[in-house]
């Protein structure tokens, strides 16, 4: 769901002028997905008042990194999830709390780019 492959076929070939904007990932996709989907209020205390409640898109601490002039809302080794994403293996780290809607969302992000070149919506 995150490699060449699925993206080549998904979303870059046949559909049309934006999916030829994409390019072949060197390093990893798009990263607004969890402040996207952090914005959806899940009841359990809303991530926008304060991002190191958990939600959606994961969960974020107020630190300043190296390099920053103050302290940031930002993901770090201080909000590691685990997460079981593929059977027997455990997953640690700052991103793993959105993987368990990957799917979700990227199957959604490639419907969308099909909208791109379809002749009925």
């Amino acid at each position: 769901m995150v490699d060449n492959p699925w993206f080549e076929t998904n979303i870059m070939k046949s559909h049309g002028a934006l999916g030829e904007c994409y390019s072949s990932l060197a390093f990893q996709m798009e990263g607004d997905t969890s402040t996207s989907l952090g914005r959806i209020n899940n009841g359990l205390g809303y991530w926008l008042e304060s991002p190191d409640f958990d939600g959606w898109g994961g969960r974020y601490k107020y630190y300043q990194p190296y390099g920053e002039t103050g302290p940031i809302w930002t993901s770090n080794k201080f909000n590691r999830n685990t997460y079981k994403y593929e059977p027997g293996k455990k997953h640690t780290s700052n991103g793993t709390a959105i993987w368990r809607w990957r799917d979700h969302f990227q199957y959604d992000f490639a419907a969308r780019m099909d909208w791109c070149v379809a002749n009925d919506i």
